[in-house]
């Protein structure tokens, strides 16, 4: 299978000029990533098709993403979908639960400093929650799985990990 075309610095430049600094010190590759996040024009689907794309009929289970950083979506996108999940998008708290009765994924994705994980277990008992956040947000990450996250993801996104942790969850 043909990766990611771009590197970590490409990508930052693409869709943040002022994270580029940050990520041309970065050794990382996304060559290493399935495919998923589709170019036209060279710019990511996500980025043109806005946050509500889905996936296609094609794929399995669904998982809704909610981050502010429209980076960390496109990251955890391509990864998910290069395993063959569906994915839906939010970058609030307030949009996500609303995506959430709408699309009723089959997990969440929650990023620890954007929405609250009790939101979603007042909305449904039965939700399947994963906090992502960095190692130097482990306060907010342990105050997530007090409140009822039932897994974490840590930042940096590694395909190997978020799969691994996914498939945990819901198979």
């Amino acid at each position: 299978m043909a990766g990611f075309p771009w590197t970590v610095a490409q990508a930052e430049r693409l869709i943040d000029p002022h994270k580029a600094d940050w990520a041309s010190r970065q050794e990382t590759s996304l060559t290493s990533l399935s495919p998923g996040v589709h170019l036209a024009n060279n710019v990511p689907c996500a980025t043109i098709c806005g946050e509500e794309r889905s996936a296609g009929e094609k794929m399995g289970k669904k998982v809704l993403i909610v981050d502010t950083a429209l980076y960390n979506r496109i990251m955890l996108r391509a990864i998910l979908e290069g395993h063959g999940y569906s994915v839906v998008e939010a970058s609030t708290g307030e949009k996500a639960l609303k995506m959430y009765r709408r699309a009723r994924p089959d997990l969440v994705a929650l990023e620890v400093a954007t929405a609250d994980a009790r939101d979603f277990r007042n909305l449904d008992p039965s939700a399947m929650i994963l906090m992502c956040g960095g190692h130097g947000q482990r306060r907010l990450v342990t105050q997530g799985l007090t409140d009822g996250a039932d897994g974490v993801i840590f930042k940096p996104y590694s395909e190997r990990q978020v799969v691994r942790v996914v498939r945990r969850a819901i198979g």
